[in-house]
């Protein structure tokens, strides 16, 4: 007996099994349901028993209940009452649900599960959603359409294998009051045949429709950038000019109030409250832009356009998170409190500057690059080091118009000068040097001033004099010969001084000091002053000698 009941439960389980299957499937499944037959039967036989029996118990406690005496006992009786109804809802749930094979629920449309914050979140983007839905509103019918189609033929397979079982099963019953039970859950599953079939010939209508009058992507986005910029292009344009005369009023207002500062402390460095202000300024003009354009929207009640930018405004926000630890630094900065200050000499790009303006723009400035100023974004100063620096302190080796002398050799004007190259006009050519390349050759500066030497030799048949008088002379003569020349007046300093007693002769050192003034003839002044040398030995009759090699031979 034992072994009997379990195969029954396990047919039992079987055929919900297999009604579960038949969702996914197209076709009614391979096994024929009347080899079924007995066991389903034998199944809603002793459902249908239990089902009499709950209704016959259901039905003696409602008795029961009108003719109760007391709030304790029609209570308990209606508790019985009510638990009754739950069971025989559920017997009869399994009743039709062997019979035809098919779980009812799964022609149930499942429901939305919603957070609050997925609510608070919807209730915001609300407008701009339904903006979107109204521009795709057309592609999106014919979506659901299409699923709507897709999801009644589903059920009409799943009412199809129904309809197949439930007739199989009523084919095999002999007992009158099941076979009653089962022509009812035959009229139902026809029932809902028809209702599916109406249904589906109602959407492939509406699709056929929806899909007669489609217009192509660039047709709907032509008619939903002209709609966007008639129905809200005024308002952004008024928002947006908000915003901007908000952010200009309140920089104005900060200018003009800077200005009268710096007319009664001219030429003073900015206190500390008043970097406090300004860092001030920029938040509320900010703030205050901000804040004037969603209000203007908010006024003219444009709801999608302040759904759509208070969005942007709290992703910039959430972005702007990480920036949060650098800002720290550069609000130090920019209270002139950091390792950069204002009025300091600072190292960049292999260059020194001056930090003439410590703002969000960073400005500074070398003295030797004319009117050149170089711009930088605040953050390149984070991690750098300034100092104060002297009065007499160099800011680049030379300026334009300089000559210079280079390491190789090479002499020079500075034609033009940046923290980026050079240019220098040697002889009938120019070159050009970056400048780092120009600061390796080791530029001397000969507009600063330069000093020559040169020398100059007598024969020793003038050793009486050559100590005393020659150099006196020499230096006389040489004087004379420099003022006359066009590098005369830049003449500071020429001296004449004996060096050596050479091998074959007599050496004298010429050294001639000049003013920056004769820097463009330095190439020629060595040769005039060796020039200037011998003509003064001629005009006084000093010889001047030649190598000589003396050979003794032996006696």
């Amino acid at each position: 007996m034992r072994s009997a009941r379990a195969g029954v439960w396990l047919v039992v389980w079987a055929l919900l099994g297999w009604g579960s299957g038949g969702v996914c499937q197209d076709t009614p499944p391979e096994q024929p349901p009347e080899e079924m037959g007995d066991a389903t039967v034998e199944s809603l036989e002793r459902l249908l028993s239990q089902m009499l029996a709950a209704e016959t118990k259901r039905a003696e406690k409602e008795a029961a209940l009108q003719q109760a005496v007391g709030a304790e006992a029609r209570s308990a009786l209606s508790a019985e009452i009510e638990e009754l109804g739950i069971k025989l809802k559920e017997l009869r749930s399994n009743f039709e649900t062997i019979a035809s094979g098919v779980d009812r629920t799964q022609l149930d449309d499942p429901g939305d599960g919603d957070s609050s914050l997925e609510k608070q979140a919807t209730k915001l983007l609300s407008p701009l959603i339904s903006e979107f839905q109204s521009m795709t509103k057309r592609t999106r019918k014919i979506n659901e359409l299409r699923l709507e189609e897709a999801r009644l033929l589903e059920h009409s397979q799943l009412v199809e294998l129904a309809l197949q079982r439930s007739h199989s099963v009523l084919e095999t019953a002999a007992d009158p009051e099941m076979r009653g039970r089962l022509e009812t859950v035959v009229e139902i599953w026809q029932e809902r045949q028809q209702q599916l079939r109406g249904s589906l010939d109602v959407v492939r209508r509406q699709l056929q429709v929806e899909e007669a009058q489609k217009q192509d992507f660039l047709q709907i986005a032509q008619d939903s950038v002209i709609g966007f910029v008639r129905s809200r292009g005024l308002n952004l344009l008024l928002a947006l000019l908000a915003a901007m005369t908000t952010f200009l009023l309140i920089r104005l207002a900060y200018r003009l109030v800077m200005g009268i500062g710096k007319k009664l402390r001219p030429n003073q460095e900015r206190p500390f409250y008043a970097r406090m202000l300004n860092v001030a300024v920029y938040l509320l003009s900010g703030l205050g832009a901000c804040g004037a354009f969603l209000g203007l929207l908010s006024l003219l009640g444009d709801w999608v356009l302040l759904s759509l930018f208070s969005v942007v405004l709290l992703a910039a926000l959430w972005t702007a998170r990480e920036w949060i630890p650098g800002a720290w630094e550069q609000i130090r900065l920019l209270l002139n409190l950091g390792s950069v200050r204002e009025n300091e000499r600072i190292v960049y790009m292999g260059v020194p500057w001056k930090i003439a303006a410590l703002n969000f723009t960073v400005l500074l400035q070398n003295p030797a690059f004319a009117d050149f100023q170089l711009r930088l974004p605040l953050k390149d100063m984070v991690g750098r080091i300034s100092r104060r620096f002297g009065a007499s302190e160099s800011w680049f080796p030379t300026r334009v118009g300089d000559f210079v002398l280079l390491s190789d050799g090479t002499f020079g004007q500075v034609l033009a000068q940046s923290h980026e190259a050079v240019e220098l006009r040697a002889l009938d050519s120019h070159k050009q040097y970056t400048t780092a390349d120009f600061l390796a050759a080791s530029p001397t500066n000969l507009s600063s001033g330069f000093r020559i030497e040169s020398r100059f030799g007598i024969d020793y048949a003038h050793q009486a004099e050559a100590t005393q008088a020659i150099p006196q002379k020499l230096q006389e003569a040489l004087r004379e010969s420099c003022a006359g020349m066009p590098y005369g007046k830049g003449l500071e300093l020429l001296e004449v001084d004996f060096c050596e007693a050479g091998s074959s002769s007599l050496d004298y050192e010429i050294a001639a000091i000049f003013k920056g003034e004769a820097a463009q003839y330095w190439e020629h002044i060595p040769e005039d002053l060796q020039r200037f040398a011998v003509d003064a030995a001629i005009a006084l009759d000093l010889t001047i000698p030649f190598p000589q090699l003396v050979v003794h031979k032996p006696s």
